[in-house]
């Protein structure tokens, strides 16, 4: 009896570490997902400010040449 209840208690030793090993291989390849999706996060933002500065550079120059048109509107 106690020689099948220390071969139970191996097996099941034996499948919480092959689980262990399991959650510890995804638990990997999830930290390399995040890590992936934040650089890739990092890019989109890298790129978002260089769309802003264009964008502001854009506005700056209409606005100069809406003034400009005007003042020669006034004249």
């Amino acid at each position: 009896v106690e020689r099948s209840a220390l071969e139970a208690l191996k097996a099941e030793a034996s499948d919480a570490g092959a689980e262990a090993e399991a959650l510890e291989r995804r638990a990997k390849e999830l930290d390399w997902a995040v890590s992936r999706g934040e650089e890739a996060l990092r890019h989109h933002e890298a790129q978002l400010a260089t769309a802003r500065q264009q964008i502001a550079a854009h506005e700056t120059n209409f606005k100069h040449e809406r003034a400009a048109a005007n003042a020669l509107d006034a004249e």
